[in-house]
């Protein structure tokens, strides 16, 4: 065996791989050495003798990014959707959407069905005050679009929900709108 590895065996790995401070002990150590012939400039403003090199970053422009439908045309999956979508008709998704700290997580469902389609958004007042309703969307901690069957359990909590809801509107009187489909 080589002095090398019987060193090496036998030194801890502190000796090895020494922390920053040790690290940057020792090169202090080194360079003052080297330096102590050498005036150093203060840190008072002592101009240097040698100017310092700076570093320019150029921006990266913008390119649009390539789709695989740019690339290989539509897939037939799309071509199969498109082809028995009826006119007039809107697709209905079902997906529960959570806020994430550094994004969204989204669970999808796409064979659910059911007698009602419930449209539900949760959000934290304070964050929305100042939102446009318009834009609020996009600040929902949980979002859930879900198709369900009046003997689910989703639904009897759902029922709950409302019956809770009707007691906190209780003592406001109601206000009458018209139909947006009888205007004639």
């Amino acid at each position: 065996m080589s002095k090398n590895v019987k060193a090496c065996s036998s030194a801890t790995a502190e000796q090895l791989f020494p922390s920053e401070d040790e690290r940057e002990g020792s090169v202090d150590r080194k360079t003052e050495k080297k330096r102590a012939g050498k005036s150093m400039p203060s840190l008072m403003g002592e101009p240097s003798s040698k100017k310092r090199k700076t570093t320019t970053i150029n921006p990266v422009p913008a390119v649009e990014k390539s789709t695989a439908r740019d690339l290989f045309g539509s897939d037939s999956d799309d071509e199969e959707f498109e082809e028995t979508k009826k006119p007039g008709t809107a697709p209905i998704y079902n997906y529960f959407t959570r806020r994430l700290a550094n994004g969204h997580s989204r669970q999808t469902n796409d064979d659910k069905t059911g007698s009602h389609y419930i449209e539900l958004k949760v959000y934290k007042t304070s964050e929305i005050q100042s939102v446009l309703p318009m834009n609020r969307w996009r600040h929902a901690i949980v979002t859930v679009k879900n198709q369900l069957d009046t003997n689910s359990e989703s639904w009897k909590c759902l029922d709950e929900f409302i019956k809770a809801s009707k007691k906190d509107f209780k003592k406001c009187p109601p206000t009458f709108m018209s139909s947006y489909y009888n205007s004639t």
